[in-house]
């Protein structure tokens, strides 16, 4: 029978379970509407949930539009690195895999925002992770009474009985 501390820590775990779940389905159909609009990004940003790649593809969600762009333009998207922004013209300007259109630009200007939200804090258990049970979390202590004072204790078996290869 578990305690309500454990139910409860099994619910966050779950729950947090099903959040990466779902950032991880998202972020595949992000990666997917990618290589229909501009697909050379990926070979620029090797994590496409980054907050840069998210505001870049929300305001030029299209290679021609990302081609019209300037790179002061560009230089005002917040953390995107400056080495970075001129190749990103240039692909955006050599892209001839891209979809284009009203359409395709609507459907790219809007990244999924679970991608980078957190777990709400009003769903959030307060202090559950914070005072877990005595019994599985007891100090080495009270778990291992035999060991002398001083003596390291590794989870190879029977290593607490030699004491002096541990010290060494």
């Amino acid at each position: 029978m578990l305690s309500a501390e454990q139910r409860t820590l099994r619910h966050v775990a779950s729950r947090l379970q099903a959040v990466v779940r779902q950032r991880t389905r998202l972020i595949n159909q992000f990666h997917l509407l990618l290589t229909s609009t501009f697909p050379e990004l990926a070979l620029l940003a090797k994590d496409i949930a980054r907050g840069w790649v998210l505001t870049l593809c929300e305001r030029y969600p299209t290679a021609t539009l990302l081609a019209a762009a300037s790179a002061h333009d560009l230089g005002q998207i917040p953390f995107l690195p400056e080495k970075l922004i001129a190749p990103l013209l240039e692909h955006a300007r050599t892209a001839i895999a891209s979809l284009d259109g009203d359409t395709v630009a609507e459907l790219g200007r809007a990244p999924p925002s679970a991608v980078t939200a957190p777990i709400p804090a009003a769903r959030r258990p307060a202090r559950v992770a914070a005072t877990p049970p005595t019994p599985m979390y007891a100090p080495a202590a009270r778990r291992r009474p035999f060991l002398p004072a001083g003596v390291k204790f590794f989870r190879f078996p029977c290593a607490w009985w030699y004491p002096s290869i541990l010290n060494r």
